[in-house]
């Protein structure tokens, strides 16, 4: 249902006018810290059927290296001790093993969790908020976690209840001000009604680590999927026509609709065709890969890289 009205921004309780809509979902955008955020929010049995129909499009995706993320968290880390929220299918606590940390998760998908299970991994199937363990950790991890949780600020507030004093906390979200976003707004790829709820810009994100007892240590963007600046148009020049078109909503219903099967090494024929495409635009885009660089090291400098990654270390109790 859309709405004309304004309505309170979570993050500084500022008033958020109307922004944008699409799919019959509407977006709200504080002035103050720029958050933009989806009014109303779904139910919670909407969600879930998101995560269990068209979310195991992008769930069953094999993920990029996150070596250098991890490589980040480690700069920081007061030690071994890692809990994944989020984790999907295990892409980042395998590699973080390799690199020295005792892992754990929380993912939600039932699929997922078994593959976990299987390779030896503790896991707790349920949301985060549920999740109250007797112990405490040394990191939390939320790779393209918090943009899905109704409440973001619950969220950290009870990371920072998980983490020792001084433990800290790795997120990463899509950025509000990448040049991405400048270009496309709502039609951009990371827009996605029932799953993607809020959209961060570092000085919203920021805000809201700062309002729940966390000091940011680290904050940087970097690109996202596609390599180069011509590469990266060439990814979301399609998706941004589909999303106006209104075709982009009805083409991942019936993808997510369509994956019977819960094996990872099957995806649907649609998603096939949509990595072919992807990785062509990899390719067309590779000669101009070393003209690219400066441009995109340009956007990055200026925090307008298409990711936010943001290290906070959970300071002390008052």
């Amino acid at each position: 249902m859309e709405s004309d009205t304004e309505t309170l921004c979570p993050v500084c309780q500022q008033e958020a006018p109307h922004w944008a809509s699409i799919a019959g979902s509407a977006y709200h955008r504080c002035p103050s810290c720029t958050l933009i955020f989806l009014w109303p929010l779904p139910e919670p049995e909407a969600v879930k059927a998101y995560y269990e129909g068209a979310f195991a499009v992008i769930a069953c995706r094999k993920q990029r290296s996150e070596a250098d993320f991890l490589r980040l968290v480690s700069s920081h880390r007061p030690g071994s001790t890692l809990l994944d929220v989020g984790a999907g299918w295990g892409d980042l606590i395998s590699e973080a093993e390799q690199m020295g940390f005792q892992c754990e998760a929380v993912e939600i998908r039932e699929d997922c969790v078994e593959s976990l299970r299987e390779r030896g991994y503790p896991v707790f199937r349920g949301t985060f908020q549920d999740y109250h363990p007797e112990k405490q950790y040394h990191c939390i991890t939320m790779l393209h976690t918090l943009e899905h949780m109704a409440d973001p600020a619950g969220a950290l507030r009870h990371a920072s209840s998980l983490l020792i004093e001084g433990g800290i906390c790795a997120v990463t979200v899509p950025n509000a001000d990448s040049i991405a976003f400048r270009l496309w707004r709502q039609y951009s790829e990371w827009f996605q009604p029932g799953g993607h709820l809020f959209h961060f810009s570092p000085t919203s994100l920021g805000k809201l680590l700062a309002s729940e007892s966390f000091e940011i240590v680290e904050l940087v963007t970097r690109r996202s999927f596609a390599p180069t600046f011509l590469g990266h148009t060439l990814f979301y020049l399609p998706i941004a026509a589909l999303k106006a078109s209104g075709l982009y909503y009805g083409v991942r219903k019936q993808v997510g609709d369509s994956r019977g099967s819960k094996s990872r090494s099957k995806p649907p024929l649609a998603l096939s065709l949509l990595h072919g495409y992807l990785e062509a635009s990899h390719l067309l885009s590779l000669p101009f890969h070393h003209l690219s660089k400066p441009l995109w090291k340009w956007y990055e400098k200026r925090l307008m890289g298409d990711e936010i990654v943001a290290v906070a270390k959970r300071m002390a109790s008052r």
